[in-house]
């Protein structure tokens, strides 16, 4: 069981690293990141061409663009063919380069890479996508209709990116279309540029090369200076650590925590074999001595032992392998990953299991193996061979076991409690029973009506709409003097919403008053703020505070800004959380808003929410027919931005049962040894009149006070991992002593139980039975 969960970790972390491995090319492939104030995944989409022509060290340069940039204001752009009702809306489309398929290794299915993303408004479809839309049918040469006015030409088939990729592409189409929009000095983050170094070029020259250039040329956002680097391929999904990845990536430190602990349930079934093997030391002298005056040496008969030991690894091994294969696809529902055989690099995990063998069959075996064979051959066959040989090694890796099982006990229930925190005490807001409608299609003239509908159910309680579903939200520049009594440059999260946003969202007016939606000067003149704007502008009395807004003019074709909007405080809300509990609430405003925006939020009662959903789907097809209803929970929106930490809750919690039951078993063969060589002393203490609840007690002992010595060393290891652990979220649980109390009596339980049972199965026994061959 210990080398099952051993390999069923080896595969997630072999499935870890073989993220882009499947790139013929993928050593010499690197990204260009960006810092401003954070690190960003992206770079400027200009930099890319720039690059190659000025660094000599850069074969080739390929970008990904999200289209979401260029295409429409909603997060992803819906594709149509014809017009009929094959409409989708498939996430992750991209402006690319032709070069991305000379960098990258993707296998074109149909059309001609080379030339197939050359002309303006054509675009590659991935195999599935390809499928949705056509069938059987070819789609070479098919139009298709993206963002309901433009339309591209299909050139090409590509094979479905691979789930173990840092990056996936729905669809990409050509650079070409959006080149006369892109601007030569908008440093800002939109594009992934991917660089293919030269055959013995150095990346730390690469590096420094990009490094001149920026100089040079000294580009600032917002008044901050900006700086370029790169990052390899092969490290993006475990090491970047970016904001904006085009896809939610791993983190090292959680592969390494993941194989701690399964080399830590794999020596607790070692400590096991250690602990047997010398506690039957008894029964094994006789055979050494025997051998002793036969002739052996005692290399010879450690290296039996150690034979021994490990024929006896190779079957755990060979049966482990076919457990694994059993629960693997449990497995793979634990860790959400697809982890199969075709993801495996066989040979890296035969010979990382071969590896294993060696060392825990030297490990377990080398103590046992000496131990065995040091004893004289005299003393043994005249039966003066101590029977406690060996105890204090037995009793440290008892308490050994129990130290790394309550601590893994702790860790789970701590974790558990974080999470359940996370999913309850979001600060500020209600995020349970809201549903994200993607707005493709209702307008201003439709949105009232619309909403009207919806709440004439009982079960929806509000309605409203908002700009972007949770997490990042619009930044708002502030200058100077554009904050009343603030003189400083600044920027304000900012939210849009019509007047049922608040309620909505279940936020809380602590001063002032809510949009009023007989009220048309608000949508113009109005703004709310939270208490942590209030507090970085030193406001007392913050309502009808001035904060004056950039107007964006069009002049010759060129973006200007020239004109200011005022509008004035009406209210302060009590500080939320939309992003992840690890931020702290930053300064935020919430400007009213009564056009439909790219999303519709609809509050409901804890009812039958599937008849309310079915409702809602049933009114959005009579408004908008021609569009697919697509939608999501608030709270599965969260939920995802604490994957990581679920699965580490999820591992831990099963790794901390197997640890916990495994430490038992080795309890249990202790405990029936113990009784064994203590039968006569049992059927003495028996006749003399001792109790079985006394003798239970006697045998049981010695066994709790170690598992209690486990819990006074393991409670501070947990206390601290999990203290170091809590520090990453602004807004956590705090450790108390009855989470600590509830693992230590948990244990000593599970350990009573263990051992009463073999206790009690002594103490009940005839002492006729144990004393008759005296």
């Amino acid at each position: 069981m210990g080398l099952a969960a051993c390999i069923l970790i080896l595969l997630y972390v072999q499935y870890e690293f073989s993220y882009d491995r499947f790139n013929k090319k993928a050593d010499r492939i690197y990204r260009v990141t960006e810092q401003i104030d954070h690190k960003f995944a992206g770079s400027p989409s200009f930099i890319a061409p720039v690059l190659k022509s000025e660094i000599p060290g850069i074969q080739k340069t390929a970008r990904l663009i999200p289209m979401k940039y260029y295409l429409s204001s909603f997060a992803d752009g819906d594709i149509q063919y014809g017009y009929h009702d094959k409409r989708f809306y498939p996430k992750k489309g991209y402006f690319s380069d032709p070069s991305v398929f000379r960098i990258f290794t993707i296998p074109v299915l149909e059309g001609n890479p080379e030339t197939g993303l050359s002309r303006p408004n054509t675009i590659f479809l991935s195999e599935s996508i390809a499928q949705k839309f056509f069938g059987e049918t070819d789609p070479l040469g098919k139009t298709i209709h993206i963002a309901n006015h433009l339309d591209y030409e299909v050139t090409g088939v590509y094979k479905d990116f691979p789930p173990n990729s840092h990056i996936h592409a729905n669809f990409m189409a050509s650079f070409a279309s959006i080149a006369g929009k892109v601007s030569t000095s908008d440093w800002g983050h939109m594009a992934y540029t991917y660089l293919l170094l030269r055959d013995g070029s150095k990346p730390s020259l690469v590096e420094s090369q990009i490094t001149n250039y920026v100089k040079q040329n000294k580009p600032e956002i917002q008044g901050k200076p900006v700086t370029l680097s790169l990052i390899p391929l092969l490290r993006i999904h475990l090491h970047s650590g970016l904001l904006d990845e085009p896809e939610p990536q791993s983190d090292i430190r959680y592969v390494y925590l993941f194989s701690g602990i399964a080399l830590l349930v794999l020596l607790i079934a070692g400590f096991n074999y250690v602990n047997m093997t010398t506690a039957r030391s008894t029964e094994r002298a006789v055979e050494t001595g025997i051998r002793k005056v036969a002739g052996a040496g005692r290399l010879q008969i450690a290296s039996r032992f150690f034979c021994e030991t490990f024929l006896l690894n190779l079957i755990a091994l060979v049966l482990s392998v076919g457990l694994v294969g059993l629960v693997l696809p449990y497995f793979d529902q634990m860790v959400q990953l697809p982890i199969s055989l075709r993801f495996i690099n066989q040979f890296w995990v035969l010979g990382l299991l071969c590896f294993i063998l060696l060392s825990i069959s030297v490990i377990g075996g080398s103590y046992p193996s000496v131990f065995l064979s040091s004893f004289q051959p005299g003393p043994v066959l005249k039966g003066q061979v101590i029977r406690r040989s060996g105890a204090n090694l037995r009793k440290g890796l008892v308490v050994l076991q129990f130290v790394i099982s309550i601590s893994l006990i702790i860790c789970t229930f701590l974790l558990q409690n974080q999470m359940n925190f996370i999913q309850n005490h979001r600060p500020g807001s209600r995020i349970a029973h809201v549903i994200m409608i993607r707005n493709h299609g209702i307008t201003r003239k439709d949105y009232q009506s619309f909403k009207s509908e919806l709440l004439s159910d009982p079960s929806i309680q509000d309605v409203t709409t908002t700009a972007s579903i949770s997490g990042i939200h619009d930044l708002s520049s502030f200058g100077p003097g554009d904050i009343q009594g603030y003189n400083r440059k600044t920027e304000l999260t900012e939210f849009l919403g019509d007047a049922d946003f608040i309620p909505t969202f279940g936020l809380k007016i602590i001063k002032g008053r809510d949009f009023l939606k007989d009220h048309s000067s608000d949508e113009n003149r109005a703004v709310i703020v939270n208490e942590a704007a209030v507090k970085k502008f030193g406001w007392k009395n913050p309502i009808g505070k001035r904060i004056r807004f950039k107007v964006p003019v069009f002049k010759h074709g060129k973006l200007q800004v020239n004109s200011y909007q005022a509008r004035f405080v009406i209210g302060v809300v009590k500080d939320f959380n939309n992003q992840s509990l690890r931020q702290k609430v930053e300064p935020a405003i919430i400007e009213p808003l009564s056009t439909p925006n790219d999303y519709i939020a609809v509050r409901t009662g804890a009812g039958n929410v599937a008849k309310t959903i079915s409702f809602i789907k049933e009114k959005w097809g009579s408004f908008v027919p021609n569009h697919p209803f697509d939608y999501t929970f608030l709270s599965d929106v969260f939920a995802a931005m604490y994957r990581s930490d679920y699965l580490l809750g999820r591992i831990f919690r099963a790794f901390a049962l197997l640890a916990i039951f495994i430490a038992c078993l080795g309890l249990f063969g202790l405990a029936a040894l113990s009784a064994e060589q203590r039968t006569k002393e049992i059927g003495i203490r028996k006749v003399l009149g001792a109790s079985v609840s006394g003798i239970v007690a006697l045998l049981s002992k010695d066994f709790l006070k170690l598992v209690g010595i486990g819990f006074l060393i393991g409670a501070p290891i947990a206390w601290y991992a999990m203290h170091k652990w809590l520090q990453n979220f602004a807004y956590h649980i705090h450790i108390g002593i009855g989470t600590f109390a509830l693992a230590g009596v948990l244990a000593m339980i599970i350990a009573l139980a263990t051992v009463s049972w073999q206790s009690i199965r002594a103490a009940v026994t005839n002492p006729v039975e144990s004393l008759r061959n005296e």
